[in-house]
């Protein structure tokens, strides 16, 4: 049986100030995923649930200065990562 889990994100831009409104989405992984995308909030912070743990998968942010693709790691439940974008 697979153990699902989040990951909690916060987007900061050059100067370290959050990033809001920014679609951060699944674009693939090492297990199967149905699409999961979130929207950063006014801190920058953003969840995705549901994904399968642990496992590796490729984020595309949608921001208001273009495109960022991010490979992270998910290794425990409730992850956390900070993305300089």
């Amino acid at each position: 049986m697979q153990t699902t889990g989040s990951v909690k994100g916060i987007l900061k831009n050059k100067q370290g100030m959050p990033v809001a409104d920014a679609a951060v989405m699944i674009k693939e992984g090492s297990h199967e995923f149905n699409d999961m995308a979130s929207v950063s909030n006014g801190q920058g912070e953003f969840f995705v649930s549901g994904i399968v743990i642990p496992g590796r998968y490729v984020l595309q942010i949608e921001h208001s200065s273009g495109t960022t693709v991010k490979e992270i790691n998910v290794q425990s439940n409730d992850t956390l990562i900070v993305i300089n974008l």
